[in-house]
């Protein structure tokens, strides 16, 4: 094993090819730092009893903000993106009272999907 390369356990990372759900939202924080924020849905077709079924599933993805320059504009509503990054989960409590459990995916490759 070569020992320059990093040896990472326990971090949870996925790679998402989808399309954009809704249009990206964009946001300049107090620092002068852009975030973001992008609804991804990934479609999966099967068959049960000669029955087509097509499974959607959502992911939400925070965009680095090396790469909001470039996605603000290149992307819109249902341009195919991949993209590969870690799981961040985070929890918080609403106007109710009730504690919300959310789920993100924090990008760190972000590649537009050309399809011919």
């Amino acid at each position: 094993m070569n020992k320059t390369e990093p040896i990472i356990t326990g971090v949870p990372v996925v790679e998402i090819t989808g399309r954009i759900a809704r249009n990206p939202e964009l946001k300049t924080l107090s620092d002068g730092r852009k975030l973001m924020r992008l609804l991804i849905r990934t479609e999966k077709t099967i068959y049960r009893k000669g029955i087509r079924i097509v499974m959607n599933r959502w992911y939400m993805v925070m965009i680095n903000p090396d790469w909001c320059l470039l996605m603000e504009f290149k992307n819109h509503k249902n341009a195919e993106l991949s993209v590969v990054g870690w799981i961040r989960k985070k929890n918080y409590v609403d106007k109710s009272g009730v504690m919300r459990y959310v789920t993100e995916v924090e990008a760190s490759e972000v590649m537009v999907v050309l399809r011919e």
